[in-house]
């Protein structure tokens, strides 16, 4: 067998293979029995028909694909072993010629990490300083968050909420008529020029105005066009906030106080805090990490990312609760349209991910099947009343070797931080150290021992 090989793009090599031709024979002979017995064949029982005949009755051309249907994976393993290469994923295998056999071989293969001295990096852990005025700001959208509306008999102003009857009309013909509508003033309004009416208007007020609208205004029915509105005030609301006591505490949750509800707000800000610092942290590192490294790899690589991807988010939307058909439909998207959204994202993390499992590897990083398992169980306990449907869900094999994937990732770059920031060198000396210590210590005599 003659096996050329050639590079043809980022991560992918052809293979063009001549196959020997008594190994071609036999597979002929084999291909053209096993077609003899799924075709009838006039005059011959299955499986009897001989090679020239099933030839001329099915054609050359079938049965050559059924014999490289038959000899292909045999073929392709004997090639990628002569020359070397460890594939990816499977190839598509072709017919470029008959006579003598020559198959071609798109092969995708292993991505390719060239990594730096990643053990060199070296970065500086910030501080979380944190702002006790983010406790107040958080209270104090919560108390707007359980404000209550009250009419008043002042006119209107920007965060009010006003009740309107709301009539548009272009040459007596009708393009917006809302009714009893409720709505916060603001700044900008639908339809424009709507919130320069209401500020300073009373309940019970009624205006009549006109909108000339621009040809490229967002809406068909305005654009290019003198709309006249006629507005109806039928009540002006201002918001009135709760007192910050325990009463509040209690309203927002199970607190019994003020105080244990500042508390709580403090812990999960500063939980926040540490999580996006950490964030920032690793995202330099990586960043560092990529500066100083090569990346190659196949296109199916991209795609099984995107692939990854949707299968999470798809999951993530039934886990809520929707079918993803529904979810679709709603958002007025194709499957192509979200994974076009989700390559970018896609591409970025398998860069990263390829990068950690090098680190994984480079460190003796694995996750055990009881790792993997006890992750389960901690997610799946978080759901409580559904804690069994959950498990059952990431119990599937898919689910599973998501889970790995993600635990393994997640233990490698815990280790480039602890690497970068120093942290892994000090443990390393004073795990050094210890024994010294130990060492250095002299030990009892008997008599010493004895009278101790």
């Amino acid at each position: 067998m003659k096996v050329q090989s050639e590079k043809t793009g980022q991560g992918e090599y052809t293979l063009t293979i001549e196959v020997e031709p008594d190994r071609v024979q036999k597979a002929l002979k084999k291909a053209a029995r096993e077609l003899s017995k799924r075709a009838r064949i006039p005059g011959f029982r299955p499986g009897k028909a001989p090679y020239p005949v099933v030839e001329r009755f099915l054609g050359k051309d079938y049965v050559y694909n059924e014999a490289v249907n038959l000899m292909g994976e045999s073929v392709y393993k004997d090639a990628l072993d002569e020359v070397k290469l460890e594939p990816y994923a499977q190839a598509q295998i072709d017919i470029a010629q008959m006579e003598p056999l020559v198959l071609k071989a798109v092969v995708p293969v292993t991505p390719i990490v060239e990594m730096g001295d990643y053990r060199s990096i070296r970065v500086v852990e910030p501080e979380v300083v944190f702002d006790v005025s983010e406790v107040d700001k958080t209270l104090q959208q919560l108390r707007e968050k359980h404000g209550i509306w009250k009419p008043v008999e002042r006119p209107a102003q920007i965060g009010d909420q006003v009740t309107i009857d709301l009539k548009g009309q272009v040459d007596g013909r009708t393009v917006l008529n809302q009714t009893s509508r409720r709505t916060e003033v603001q700044e900008e309004m639908f339809p424009r020029g709507l919130a320069e009416r209401l500020v300073g208007a009373v309940a019970g007020q009624q205006i009549d105005y006109e909108v000339a609208y621009p040809d490229d205004d967002p809406n068909p029915q305005f654009a290019g066009k003198t709309v006249s509105f006629h507005l109806e005030v039928l009540q002006v609301s201002e918001k009135e906030l709760p007192a910050l006591d325990d009463e509040l505490a209690k309203t927002v949750g199970e607190y019994d106080t003020l105080d244990a509800l500042r508390r709580e707000v403090e812990e999960r800000l500063t939980s926040k805090q540490k999580m996006e610092r950490q964030e920032k942290l690793e995202t330099e590192i990586l960043e560092k990490l990529a500066a100083m490294s090569s990346l190659e790899y196949p296109a199916v690589a991209l795609e099984r990312e995107i692939d990854f991807h949707m299968q999470e988010y798809r999951r993530m939307v039934e886990q809520q609760g929707f079918a993803w058909e529904t979810y679709l439909k709603s958002t007025g998207k194709t499957d192509a349209q979200m994974r076009e959204e989700v390559r970018s994202d896609a591409e970025r993390t398998l860069r990263e991910s390829l990068l950690l499992q090098k680190v994984a590897e480079q460190e003796g990083i694995e996750v055990k099947p009881e790792h993997v398992d006890a992750e389960i169980d901690r997610l799946s306990n978080t759901y409580k009343e559904q804690a069994v449907i959950i498990k059952a869900m990431l119990s599937r094999a898919d689910s599973k070797a998501s889970i790995k994937r993600r635990l393994l990732l997640s233990q490698a770059m815990d280790r480039l931080v602890a690497i970068a920031t120093g942290k892994a060198e000090a443990e390393q000396a004073a795990a050094e150290a210890a024994p010294a210590a130990n060492a250095t210590a002299a030990p009892e005599t008997p008599a010493e021992s004895a009278t101790s």
